[in-house]
């Protein structure tokens, strides 16, 4: 026997809360009535051992409803004889009604008429989500900067190539792709790879560098006489031979 559905709702995180919503008409809520029983034993024992309010349990869990089927009410009761005939338990856990305005409401938030609070992040939950993101992408600022940067930069050049594509998009992506190896990629590549036997020495002259000292430039002593204090008294002072000749405190 077929039934018209009107909506499925696969209940998995979030629970009815967080997935029956998503299938709402606007102007419409649904209004539920707690199923016989919580289905499988897990979800009692998790609760009591965890202490979970069952609030939290609605929201966070299934508890039992894996699949909610919205039919119209005179399918009711031939929806409910063709999934249990197939194996299914099935329970009737609510009816969609219709609201005034506004946002589609979910099963359980409505109690009395009055939307739980708890269910919508506050001011201070976005901010703090907002300052966790930024920590989570606070390592890699500089290379989302670049490619911001570049992909800017590049892009009048990319709308050139797909207008002469055609309008492909993807063969225009693909082009512009290669191009930037062409130009960018490869000959930084070949820059870096001049240089890969100089690193060792440069880094051996700057330890030395900052072992000895830097040495006095030689126009120093012909500037104003700052300049002459500078070359005959901070850069002795800094000499390893001052240095052996200063107190210890």
């Amino acid at each position: 026997m077929s039934v018209p559905v009107k909506g499925l709702a696969h209940i998995t995180g979030g629970g009815l809360i967080g997935n029956v919503p998503r299938i709402l008409p606007e102007k419409t809520k649904a209004s539920s009535r707690e199923p016989p029983g919580r289905g499988p034993r897990s979800f009692e024992w998790l609760q009591r051992e965890g202490k979970v309010a069952e609030a939290e349990m609605q929201r966070v869990f299934n508890c039992g409803i894996g699949m909610a089927v919205v039919v119209a009410a005179e399918h009711a009761d031939a929806t409910v004889r063709a999934l249990s005939g197939a194996g299914e338990t099935v329970f009737r856990i609510g009816r969609i009604e219709a609201r005034k305005g506004g946002r589609a409401a979910d099963p359980d938030r409505l109690k009395n008429g009055k939307a739980h609070r708890a269910d919508h992040p506050g001011r201070s939950g976005r901010t703090a989500l907002a300052i966790g993101c930024l920590m989570v992408l606070k390592p890699f600022l500089a290379a989302l900067l670049s490619a911001a940067i570049l992909c800017f930069s590049t892009w009048p050049l990319y709308r050139l190539i797909e207008r002469r594509l055609g309008g492909r998009r993807t063969l225009a992506a693909l082009a512009m792709t290669l191009l930037m190896i062409l130009v960018l990629v490869l000959p930084l590549a070949l820059i870096a790879g001049s240089y890969v036997d100089d690193i060792p020495q440069l880094l051996e002259r700057l330890r030395e560098t900052l072992a000895q000292g830097l040495a006095q430039p030689s126009g120093l002593g012909r500037l104003d006489p700052a300049g002459r204090r500078v070359a005959g008294h901070r850069l002795a002072r800094d000499s390893p031979a001052a240095r052996q000749r200063s107190p210890k405190c």
